[in-house]
């Protein structure tokens, strides 16, 4: 029996604040799971995570590109492709478990097929900077017929590389391959809306309201000088420069701490999620 999962939005934003492959390494990274909807003017698609690793990804293209995939494999016949693409009104409106169910295709080849797709949608994402996105997160995990944990980094490196084969992208090329290797990003949000990621550099970074602060937030009541993040390049540590503010880490008060991946920083209204990319 199919779970009843219950939705609670808490991300939102657009892709000229945090870029397509950056949003999905947080996702991954913090290891939620959820849906997460992309909209450009061109596509649309909804992204299903389990504990932060890709399972499903639900699109108009999603049917059409396994059918051709399987074809041009060898998997299925003319009839059976025929059938994949004229089939309607479908779950995730995808034909590819019918087939399985039918005992047409078997589970290995249809997941193969799924993951060749999701890295082509993918890789029409990668530096779009016009577009919008909702993340929602879930109790439940998701279930479905075919049962995949992609590795997001795997399949970014893998969309960039055939984003790069089709002209996709061109200038931003080494900045989504090389997207935040040994750099701890930050993403500021305020009331569910993020309104600024930045990636921190080696030596200090100063967070707060005044002119003197590396990262000014004017808009929010924090004393001119809040927080002081310090990277030694490997490390990341962050300290409150105003007690009088409570600053919590993971919902516990710090006054300094060493931060690591997936890390919730909480100054009043702000919230400040962390994360860093390491080496394979």
């Amino acid at each position: 029996m199919e779970e009843k999962n219950e939705f609670k939005q808490i991300l939102q934003g657009t892709l000229d604040i945090i870029p397509f492959t950056d949003l999905m390494n947080l996702i991954s990274v913090i290891k939620k799971t959820g849906i997460l909807i992309l909209e450009t003017e061109e596509l649309k698609a909804k992204f299903y995570f389990n504990s932060g690793e890709l399972t499903f990804i639900e699109t108009k293209t999603l049917n059409k590109i396994v059918a051709d995939h399987l074809l041009k494999e060898g998997l299925i016949n003319d009839d059976i492709w025929a059938e994949m693409i004229s089939t309607t009104e479908l779950k995730y409106g995808f034909s590819g478990f019918n087939i399985f169910h039918k005992g047409y295709i078997d589970a290995l080849s249809l997941a193969n097929s799924i993951r060749f797709a999701i890295v082509e949608i993918m890789a029409k994402f990668i530096g779009k900077d016009k577009g919008r996105f909702i993340f929602e997160k879930v109790d439940q995990p998701f279930y479905f017929p075919i049962t995949l944990s992609l590795s997001v980094p795997y399949l970014l490196l893998n969309a960039a590389r055939v984003a790069d084969e089709k002209n996709y992208y061109s200038k931003e090329k080494s900045l989504l391959i090389k997207s935040g290797i040994n750099k701890g990003k930050l993403v500021f949000i305020v009331k569910e809306k993020i309104v600024l990621t930045h990636t921190l550099k080696t030596g200090t970074t100063i967070i707060g309201s005044g002119d003197k602060a590396d990262i000014q937030l004017k808009f929010l009541p924090l004393a001119p000088l809040q927080l002081r993040i310090t990277s030694t390049g490997e490390n990341f540590f962050i300290d409150n420069l105003e007690p009088r503010n409570e600053v919590l880490i993971n919902n516990e008060v710090i006054s300094r701490i060493k931060l690591k991946d997936g890390d919730e920083i909480k100054v009043g209204e702000l919230r400040i999620l962390f994360y860093v990319f390491k080496k394979d």
